[in-house]
């Protein structure tokens, strides 16, 4: 039987990007386009279901590796671009829908590892629902080695069921949302747009 490629069309997704001294967060699209969102309006993290893996990041490379668990560390990994500890997990951004959040800084890491490690002992953490996580800010602090990193504040503002993805994925494109925003004056963002 003869073998053909062709080129990938599923699995695309959404990722979060994160730029921490400025406590900049956007969504980048599938069709890589870039947008902002406030994050102290929060997002829903399914941080039951984050798994933690080896994570190489450069330009135009991604390559993630997951560990069989947070405790099983698999060997690291050799390649022209270094793997670091990272993490990866699913969010909803409301008006924005699902998107992938990974990522191998320690300021990023440590956030997610704060997430978890003050939810995993709440009732709602067993029961399938997800925190609605408000990022407060981002403050500069030195590391041990000297090096200058971000902590990443935030507060569980409530526990949610997951929105569905064909609900979120049925929105209309961002980009139009975006125009729209721009050429109508914007009322203030209130409460029930988001959670």
């Amino acid at each position: 039987m003869p073998i053909t490629f062709s080129e990938e069309t599923t699995g695309a997704t959404q990722y979060i990007r994160v730029h921490t001294p400025q406590n900049k967060w956007s969504v980048v699209t599938t069709e890589k386009e870039i947008v902002e969102f406030d994050v102290s309006k929060g997002m829903a993290i399914d941080i039951k279901n984050v798994t933690f893996g080896w994570l190489a990041i450069d330009k135009g490379f991604r390559d993630w590796q997951p560990w069989p668990s947070p405790s099983q560390k698999t060997i690291k990994p050799e390649g022209s671009v270094e793997y670091k500890n990272g993490f990866e997990v699913e969010v909803y951004v409301p008006k924005h829908g699902h998107a992938t959040f990974s990522s191998n800084t320690m300021a990023v890491g440590n956030f997610i590892a704060a997430v978890y490690n003050k939810v995993e002992n709440e009732k709602e953490f067993s029961s399938g629902k997800v925190p609605v996580v408000k990022v407060t800010g981002s403050s500069p602090i030195t590391t041990a080695t000297g090096n200058t990193t971000y902590d990443i504040g935030f507060v569980v503002d409530k526990w949610i069921d997951m929105p569905d993805r064909e609900e979120s994925d049925a929105q209309p494109p961002v980009s139009a949302e975006v125009k729209k925003e721009v050429v109508e004056p914007s009322k203030p963002d209130s409460e029930e747009d988001y959670f």
